[in-house]
């Protein structure tokens, strides 16, 4: 039997799988349950996978870990079928899944019992900006620019902001596990960063007399 698997070596190591985000739609007069799977593919975010299903499965309880109960999104089964599928607006779920993503990182925030560890506040801060929701052919010619203000403001900005004695390393890092930049991300490439968001003053100018080494490590 053939292995279905890539090989080690055709696996685009950029690529970085992230979660499904569950959200519901409705088609045909009936509602479907939908989960939207993001990776970061080459630089950016991108939906690699759909499910819909007429039912959901219940999860959380620890009876629902032993025994999945399959709800009924509807009264009966619905089966899935071409008008279905067809019925299906792609790009308006997966529209609506980021929101839905955005939005609970932003409340995970907002209701943080305690201080996040800093690349995890990071994580809910950037998914919360929609930063990462970037679109893949944009309207003017050339390429998307990666560090455009909405990742400066909202990517490497923060990550500056909350580094201590070593601001540079911590956008590196910040870069790397939001997966703006394709890893691995040096530090040349953050420093180049943390210039662009100085320049246009999403962190403040040098002190009068400039600063010590030791604070763009």
């Amino acid at each position: 039997m053939d292995n279905l698997m890539p090989d080690a070596d055709r696996v685009d190591p950029s690529a970085q799988y992230l979660m499904a985000v569950p959200t519901q739609v409705s088609i045909g007069g009936h509602d479907f349950a939908v989960e939207v799977h993001f990776a970061f593919v080459r630089g950016r975010l991108a939906c690699v996978g759909i499910d819909l299903r007429s039912f959901f499965i219940e999860e959380g309880s620890e009876e629902a870990q032993r025994k999945p109960q399959m709800l009924l999104m509807n009264e009966d089964w619905v089966e899935i079928t071409s008008p279905v599928v067809r019925g299906l607006q792609t790009s308006a779920v997966i529209q609506k899944a980021l929101r839905e993503w955005e939005d609970e990182a932003n409340l995970k925030l907002e209701t943080a019992e305690g201080p996040m560890p800093p690349l995890e506040w990071v994580k809910y801060t950037v998914i919360g900006s929609g930063a990462l929701d970037r679109p893949e052919n944009p309207q003017r010619r050339g390429p998307h620019p990666q560090l455009d203000d909405k990742v400066l403001a909202s990517v490497v900005a923060p990550a500056y902001g909350i580094g201590g004695h070593a601001p540079t390393q911590a956008v590196r890092k910040a870069l790397q596990t939001s997966g703006v930049l394709k890893p691995p991300v040096t530090i040349d490439q953050a420093r180049k960063a943390v210039a662009a968001a100085r320049k246009k003053g999403f962190i403040p100018p040098y002190a009068h007399g400039g600063k010590r080494r030791g604070a763009e490590q």
